[in-house]
């Protein structure tokens, strides 16, 4: 499918603020590029392959004709995706390539508990995927075919999580709730754990994280195995939805609770389509920081990505030894190759050798070897800082120094 529009999110941007991102590396700012992938079209029938069903009053089991998130969703690295769609006579998993076009599918009715909006999903970027409902996991290949049934170690449990993790397994978080009468409907404490499940169906030895007072913030694992307050990203932003039975709107915070971004989905022009009284999932973040929206149009679901880019992080040190004199012309190398950006943009190096803060004038900041690891001469006694700044190709920036001395006999 041709993508629809492509364009940058950034201070100034409307649909999405975003302000100044809290990272652990550095206070960058960040800066979102948006691209619709592509849209997956409704179906008027039950069970269609490669299109999403209207979804019915699932209490009443009739249609209503209301478009609403068709269930638990989760994409991979590579911008595929797998959407789980309930309905009355069908269960259907369906992957999809990243151009939009069905890659397989396998129908769940038959799986006992796999029928529901509340069916958890890990994806991995190798392309297997585990489900899980009430205590019951599926282990599925590439192909969605079936690997192994798997049951965690308490009947009594609630699967509230499935992660991808970096070493190509699952940790599915669950819970154990502790009540004080028979009639409660609300547990007095709870108990996450979670078990490390691999590509061959293997589970780990449960991991108990939290035992305690019921704690509504206590719910969210990262791919790290430890427990946080909200839906986290690696720069220790916190992702909140908020809304009544489905999500309205969607905050960032950084760890300091600075409010990054708020994205309103009923100011969206498309976004009305979907009942929000429905429940689902609309968002999915990436710990990378990246997150994706899944919303509703007349014609279909339409998958967007949202590529977070933050500043790059500078670093610079004087290779040639000291003292920094001789005869002229003193030559001096740096090195700044260990400058990195975290998202893997392409990065720009711009040099200040003289001091003035004017970057790449084509006499006082020449040099040779490479933009990361260059050579100057001086043939003057120089005092001073040696400024270095360094772009990237999305707005981002970072800048440093370091203080150098030259005796030019």
């Amino acid at each position: 499918m041709e993508i629809k529009y492509k364009n940058i999110i950034a201070l100034s941007a409307i649909t999405i603020i975003a302000v100044y991102l809290s990272s652990q590396l550095a206070f960058a700012q960040s800066v979102y590029t948006s691209e619709e992938l592509f849209a997956i079209p409704w179906s008027q029938t039950h069970g269609v392959p490669g299109e999403l069903s209207i979804y019915w009053n699932f209490s009443l089991y009739e249609y209503t004709g209301e478009l609403c998130p068709p269930g638990n969703w989760e994409v991979n690295k590579f911008d595929e995706l797998v959407i789980f769609d309930a309905q009355p006579s069908s269960s259907l998993l369906m992957k999809f390539s990243s151009d939009g076009s069905l890659t397989t599918y396998t129908d769940l009715d038959n799986e006992q508990g796999f029928r529901w909006r509340n069916t958890k999903i890990g994806f991995l970027d190798s392309g297997e995927v585990l489900i899980g409902d009430n205590t019951s996991l599926i282990l599925l290949g590439a192909s969605l075919n079936i690997i192994q049934h798997i049951n965690i170690d308490d009947n009594n449990g609630t699967i509230d999580q499935i992660v991808s993790t970096d070493h190509q397994s699952f940790y599915v978080l669950y819970s154990i709730g502790e009540w004080d009468s028979y009639e409660s409907v609300v547990a007095s404490s709870i108990n996450f754990k979670y078990v490390d499940v691999d590509l061959y169906g293997n589970m780990s030895a449960p991991v108990e994280l939290y035992n305690g007072p019921l704690l509504d913030y206590v719910a969210t694992l990262t791919p790290m195995g430890t427990l946080v307050e909200e839906r986290q990203d690696k720069y220790m932003s916190k992702y909140i939805e908020s809304g009544s039975w489905g999500i309205d709107e969607m905050f960032k915070y950084s760890m300091d609770n600075e409010l990054i971004y708020q994205l309103n989905i009923q100011s969206e022009p498309d976004w009305e389509y979907f009942n929000f009284s429905c429940g689902g999932s609309f968002f999915n973040v990436m710990w990378s920081g990246d997150f994706y929206t899944l919303h509703a149009t007349e014609s279909g679901a339409v998958l967007t990505k949202y590529d977070l880019h933050v500043d790059p992080v500078c670093n610079l040190m004087v290779v040639t030894p000291r003292p920094h004199t001789g005869p002229s012309p003193v030559a001096i190398e740096f090195d700044a190759s260990g400058t990195y950006d975290d998202d893997g943009d392409t990065l720009t190096f711009h040099w200040d050798f003289d001091g003035d803060k004017v970057f790449d004038e084509p006499i006082d900041d020449a040099y040779t070897g490479t933009p990361s690891n260059p050579t100057h001469e001086y043939t003057a006694d120089y005092e001073g800082p040696v400024n270095l700044r360094v772009t990237d190709n999305y707005q981002g920036e970072c800048d440093t120094a370091v203080i150098l001395s030259v005796d030019v006999q």
